[in-house]
């Protein structure tokens, strides 16, 4: 039987927590990276929480969450300002410059 590969692989060491005006940044380690295929890495892919790949159900919010957004390394929008008249947000930010943004309600 073939075994199936993830779409999405996550890969770090550690990282640091940041909170400022109510969202949370955690930044990873300079290796850290999301493995997936070439094709998403100019992309970025917005799911409902409960419907994104598991590998990327990465958040320390505690059940509240509404959305998930991946962000390719390559990927040319503003990945800073997404979001930002939401309340709670983490940003997920990896060294290879991909990012994982998880919008809550609180």
């Amino acid at each position: 039987m073939a075994h199936k590969q993830k779409e999405f692989e996550i890969i770090y060491e550690s990282y640091k927590e940041n909170t400022r005006y109510g969202q949370k940044n955690y930044e990873y380690d300079s290796n850290s990276k999301i493995i997936t295929d070439d094709k998403y890495h100019d992309k970025s892919i917005m799911w409902e929480y409960h419907q994104c790949p598991d590998e990327l159900m990465i958040s320390n919010n505690g059940g509240d969450e509404d959305y998930i957004v991946y962000i390719g390394p390559k990927w040319e929008g503003d990945r800073y300002n997404l979001f930002i008249n939401y309340t709670t947000i983490e940003r997920h930010i990896f060294g290879d410059e991909s990012m994982i943004i998880i919008v809550s309600h609180s």
